[in-house]
């Protein structure tokens, strides 16, 4: 899930975004619950390539799904610059699979995200225009499991590698523009992730990160309702 900017300035406004890219699929949505609350909230699914590690092992890092939802305030500075912060959770899932000739590895984990997300938007008089944001997140594990299939496909457990998954924090900077007409935008949305989480080990090779590529970008299209 890439940040929700939601850049929203009054009372029961709502935006809502449909977006493709380096995730899937992913909708993001926002409402302005009273004059200086909002909410934010979405959901992605997304799968990522298949990576060759040797002539006959490749790496395929499976699906991953998470959703979002956070609370908080927000301030028009003035007609054309908003502030927001807001808290809120996400909740993960991922899972590897890496085969080769001999044996399949299978690796699944879910955790739970709490962040704290500042944006600062700069509108015009069609109330889109330019979003600077960056979350600040710590990555709970709380479920995880990896599965060895030797030659003969016998699973069984690596007890070092459920302690291998560590919780990490994480920083993302991110960009959202959107432009068009004053109630149907289109919608980029670019950024990088800036985390602390440890390598992962599977025999002879290694298993980095979650799933999410580093660096990210999205393009859709996001509908604005409730504006003067």
């Amino acid at each position: 899930m890439h940040t929700a900017v939601s850049e929203i300035t009054q009372k029961n406004e709502i935006k809502a975004s449909v977006a493709t890219g380096t995730e899937a699929f992913g909708i993001q949505g926002s409402y302005a619950l009273t004059k200086s609350i909002g909410v934010i909230g979405g959901f992605s699914w997304g799968s990522n390539d298949v990576f060759s590690l040797s002539e006959d092992a490749y790496l395929k890092n499976g699906t991953r799904t998470n959703w979002e939802l956070g609370i908080g305030y927000y301030h028009p500075i003035s007609p054309v610059v908003t502030f927001e912060v807001f808290g809120g959770i996400d909740r993960f899932h991922r899972d590897y699979i890496m085969t080769d000739f001999n044996y399949s590895d299978t690796a699944v984990f879910n955790f739970t995200k709490t962040f704290i997300q500042t944006d600062i938007g700069f509108l015009n008089k069609k109330k889109n225009g330019l979003g600077l944001s960056c979350k600040f997140g710590y990555d709970i594990y709380d479920h995880s499991f990896f599965i060895h299939g030797d030659e003969w496909q016998y699973p069984y457990m690596h007890p070092y590698i459920r302690t291998s998954f560590q919780n990490f924090y994480q920083i993302e900077p991110s960009l959202t523009w959107r432009f068009g007409w004053r109630k149907l935008n289109f919608q980029v949305q670019t950024g990088y992730y800036f985390q602390n989480n440890k390598i992962i080990p599977s025999q002879d090779y290694v298993f980095k990160g979650y799933g999410d590529d580093n660096w990210f970008i999205d393009f859709g299209l996001c509908l604005h309702l409730f504006t003067e």
